[in-house]
């Protein structure tokens, strides 16, 4: 890399943590993972999506609070609402969501976004601390998206794109998140609330492997940054991607992943994350 202020090298990520026979350390001093909420976003099944987005927005709402009164009720601390819902724009429909979201004090939201506009309303409307999804490494996204978080310097998820693209490397994904963080540092954001997304291809399907999301992962918590991801799109299309994506998601969960955005349908998943979390002595943060 060519950046002096950060240099990664897998095999020695962790100081302390599980020897492996080929000299490298597992990381056993991080976090637990937190489980978000994911039910309206599209980690759901597509028939359900499909159906979905034909509702209109008091249907949305009714499971949009189902959603929430079952993550406080299981003591989740995030929900990710996505929601596309006929007869409403973007921008009325962000506002709705985050007046939803503001009866869950004890629930913070995950919005997605397409419109700068529609976001800079809903943050104006919601009282908590939200994360919003999503900031890239794109010089036009960054210039639209630049003073609405100044105005509202809130946590936010970066997927690690440029204008050349998807990087093939974590190092070069790590490197565009560094440069998203000289731009909105100085505004109030954090590193520990820049969110990388180690970006979740369906097994097989791109040119770049997964292997290359966890090293992502484990590269950005070395950087000091928080991680995500999606870990059900690994096995989507998959004749056996069910597994895929417990096994994604548990090498996710050992290599640093903050937070894994899961349906609660999902029960497979929840499992993994939940034991991987048990056998490496996760601790959740305070």
């Amino acid at each position: 890399m060519n950046d002096p202020r950060f240099q990664f090298d897998l095999a020695h990520a962790y100081p302390v943590g599980l020897r492996c026979p080929n000299g490298s350390t597992l990381a056993m001093e991080q976090s637990a993972c937190r489980i978000v909420r994911g039910d309206l976003d599209y980690v759901a099944s597509q028939s359900i999506l499909r159906s979905c987005f034909e509702l209109r927005w008091d249907d949305w709402e009714q499971k949009i609070r189902e959603v929430l009164d079952a993550a406080r009720t299981e003591s989740l601390p995030m929900v990710s609402l996505y929601a596309r819902a006929r007869g409403i724009g973007e921008a009325e429909l962000l506002t709705s969501l985050a007046h939803v979201a503001n009866d869950y004090p004890d629930v913070a939201a995950l919005f997605h976004f397409f419109s700068v506009e529609g976001m800079a309303r809903a943050l104006d409307v919601y009282r908590g601390r939200p994360l919003i999804n999503y900031i890239s490494g794109e010089r036009w996204a960054l210039d639209r998206t630049l003073p609405m978080l100044r105005q509202h310097p809130v946590p936010v998820v970066v997927q690690p794109i440029d204008d050349a693209g998807i990087p093939a490397t974590a190092t070069a994904r790590i490197e565009v998140a560094m440069r998203v963080a000289d731009m909105i540092e100085p505004i109030g954001i954090t590193r520990s609330d820049i969110y990388v997304d180690g970006l979740t291809p369906p097994i097989g399907t791109l040119p770049f492997p997964l292997e290359i999301s966890i090293e992502t992962i484990a590269a950005a918590k070395e950087a000091g940054f928080s991680t995500i991801l999606w870990p059900a799109n690994a096995g989507l299309g998959c004749p056996t991607g069910v597994m895929a994506a417990g096994a994604y998601a548990a090498l996710a969960v050992q290599a640093g992943l903050d937070l894994a955005v899961v349906a609660s349908s999902d029960q497979f998943l929840n499992g993994v994350i939940a034991n991987t979390n048990l056998i490496l002595k996760r601790k959740t943060k305070p």
